[in-house]
């Protein structure tokens, strides 16, 4: 029996891919449950949150999604792994957005980063740096004796 080397590969790829998934964080509570564990709060004071982890299917998951909506004074918080696209086929983008409903998404591709999304992605440091840094140099007056 002959193996056909480039099906041989196909697998091996597929197979590493399988093996790399973005992982995220998944659960869904609601503040009107006595344990709320998916809430900001509680999940980050949760020592074993591994309970919650979980591979994404590696075709259909690009991102980790966080989103909070509020109904009343209930407040749901669901996490989990997102599509890259809505079903119109329109890409989503990392970041956060609030809906006209309230409802607030939050969607990361790095490893388990959807535990409390919402703060600045760290590629947004590098340019304020940067231009932290050039402003105090340009205000620093180098002093000459001579």
């Amino acid at each position: 029996m002959m193996v056909n080397v480039s099906e041989s590969v196909k697998f091996l790829l597929w197979l590493v891919a399988a093996a790399e998934s973005l992982k995220c964080y998944q659960c869904m509570s609601t503040s009107a449950n006595e344990s709320n564990h998916c809430s900001d709060e509680m999940f980050l004071k949760r020592a074993l949150k591994r309970s919650f982890v979980v591979p994404c299917p590696t075709l259909r998951s690009a991102f980790c999604v966080k989103m909070t909506v509020r109904h009343g004074s209930t407040e749901e918080t669901t996490r989990g792994c997102s599509a890259p696209a809505d079903e119109r086929g329109e890409s989503f983008a990392e970041g956060c957005m609030t809906m006209s409903t309230g409802a607030r998404y939050c969607l990361c591709s790095e490893e388990l980063c959807n535990a409390v999304c919402g703060r600045p992605h760290p590629d947004i440091w590098w340019p304020l740096l940067s231009s932290v840094v050039a402003t105090l140099f340009g205000r620093i007056r180098v002093w000459n004796p001579g």
